[in-house]
């Protein structure tokens, strides 16, 4: 696995409990989303708001509701899994990441409500000749798709944040 650097710098603020890295992020390692540019003020804060907005309008988008089986493809420290996890019920959630140190963190801070599962996996979302999940970055999102479809409950129902927000089914 290629380790990225900004990964690395994250996950070192992370373990020394850098306020400010906590106050920024929350549990997302992604950018956020203003309706309005000019409310973004700066503060760390504001930030953490709009990464969680951002995760939140990608799962509206990927129509996710209570009682589903949904997997984050690329879940990193598993923001995404747990705004689904506190807004949905009766959810079996499932993330997905190449980076086991993303997953340590993931499995510490997402703690399942009652009624909803979660779990994280390490794994790779392209298919391979032992029919492991396995993720490339030179895969292509329809690859990946097809390799973890079959997860889902029904053909059109597998939701991946990190990759597009289309519905198709395969």
């Amino acid at each position: 696995m290629e380790r990225l650097p900004y990964i690395d710098l994250l996950l070192q603020e992370l373990k020394a409990d850098a306020p400010e890295t906590l106050a920024s992020l929350g549990t997302h390692i992604h950018l956020g989303y203003w309706a309005h540019p000019a409310l973004a003020d700066g503060s760390f804060e504001n930030f953490a708001a709009a990464a969680e907005r951002l995760a939140w309008m990608v799962c509206e988008a990927g129509s996710a509701r209570d009682g589903q089986r949904i997997l984050d493809v690329g879940c990193g420290i598993g923001g995404t899994v747990e705004s689904l996890n506190k807004r949905l019920s009766g959810v079996d959630l499932c993330g997905v990441n190449i980076d086991t140190r993303q997953l340590e963190v993931a499995k510490e801070t997402v703690v399942a409500r009652s009624g909803n599962k979660v779990q994280f996996v390490a794994g790779d979302a392209c298919p391979s000749p032992t029919g492991l999940l396995m993720l490339s970055r030179r895969s292509s999102a329809v690859s990946t798709f097809q390799a973890v479809g079959s997860l889902c409950v029904k053909p059109g129902e597998c939701f991946a944040p990190a990759g597009c927000c289309r519905s198709r089914t395969w």
